[in-house]
């Protein structure tokens, strides 16, 4: 059985095996066969023919965040980040071209953060694998409501101390 999601950046809905854990410990190595074709928008590709694909090893217990290992061969696209993605390059070497029009050179050990509705070029020479670290990006209104029902709740432990119920 699977279950139909949108992958971070992707540009269609790709299958997930419902076997993926949610928010439970997972250990696992990069060296898997199990992947799982996640073609870019073919509106995006500007150069060469690259083919992407990716494995869901985890999701969180809310469903809020999620860990992939995504690989890519050689071309040159344009990408939309629809979630936070801080990503590790594992193996090869990408340049990104942030929204300033700054060049970026990520190879193996970098790591790079990008925020949900920003957008990057990248032209991956040769092959690309990284692991990305996903998190669904809240609106600043909902952002907001859960940081100030945290203090609250933070402000009522207090007083529940304070008056000896704790």
């Amino acid at each position: 059985m699977a279950l139909s999601i949108a992958l971070p950046s992707a540009s269609r809905p790709v299958s997930v095996p419902t076997h993926v854990p949610l928010g439970r410990a997972v250990f696992t190595h990069e060296h898997r066969n199990d992947w799982t074709d996640t073609p870019i928008e073919p509106s995006w590709i500007l150069d060469g023919d690259p083919r992407a694909r990716s494995i869901v090893l985890a999701r969180g217990r809310d469903d809020f965040a999620m860990t992939t290992l995504w690989d890519c061969t050689e071309g040159t696209f344009r990408w939309r980040f629809d979630w936070d993605e801080t990503v590790h390059i594992l193996e090869g070497r990408v340049e990104v071209t942030d929204e300033s029009g700054r060049l970026h050179m990520l190879e193996v050990g970098s790591i790079a953060f990008f925020p949900a509705g920003s957008e990057a070029e990248w032209r991956v020479v040769g092959r690309l694998r990284k692991l990305a670290i996903c998190r669904r990006a809240f609106s600043p209104v909902f952002a907001r409501t859960l940081s100030r029902f945290g203090r609250l709740r933070s402000r009522l432990g207090r007083v529940r101390r304070l008056l000896g119920f704790v």
